[in-house]
């Protein structure tokens, strides 16, 4: 077990934590039943939403770990916030911006 996977295993937390101020954030504003409540093609195009996201969010810490190379404190920092962001993004502003989308249709009041 070396230092690489001993991190990957510990950046699942980063994960965890950015999906729970995600949570807090968006679902103060629409009912997780909402959420739940939609139709099969609706869910998939949120999925692909999400996807996109993170393959976005994936290449620009790519980009900026390139040069961090040399500096290993750097390139875990790069990794860490970037689980962050994957967490917090997917389930924060990105549900706000599918329900502006019309992707999730608002039927219970919070």
């Amino acid at each position: 077990m070396g230092k690489a996977y001993s991190f990957n295993k510990c950046s699942q937390l980063f994960f965890l934590v950015g999906m729970g101020f995600g949570v807090s954030y968006s679902m103060t504003k629409i009912n997780v039943l909402d959420w739940i409540n939609s139709s099969i093609l609706t869910k998939f195009s949120r999925m692909a939403m999400a996807i996109v996201l993170c393959i976005l969010i994936k290449i620009l810490f790519l980009y900026m770990s390139v040069y961090s190379q040399n500096n290993e404190v750097e390139y875990y920092f790069y990794q860490a916030v970037a689980m962050f962001l994957y967490g917090y993004l997917i389930y924060g502003p990105l549900v706000l911006l599918q329900c502006k989308m019309g992707l999730i249709t608002i039927t219970h009041d919070n």
